[in-house]
């Protein structure tokens, strides 16, 4: 095995003794949890009339508005 291929033995190490300790999550438990929207807030401080709150939303999907009408 060559050595760029190879991963340290501290890290294998440190994977297999963390395994033990780790939690699968099912997707009941994430249907049972109320949806949260982190955007919801913004939303409500811009009906709400506040300017910054608009620019946040602006700003965090431009881009992705951006790409959208561009693909077309």
């Amino acid at each position: 095995m060559s050595p760029s291929v190879a991963l340290p033995a501290r890290r294998i190490s440190d994977l297999l003794s963390r395994a033990s300790t780790l939690v699968a999550k099912s997707k009941r438990d994430a249907m049972d949890q109320p949806r949260t929207d982190p955007d919801q807030e913004l939303v409500k401080r811009t009906q709400s009339g506040e300017v910054a709150a608009f620019d946040e939303l602006v700003i965090k999907y431009t881009p992705r508005l951006v790409r959208s009408c561009l693909q077309q």
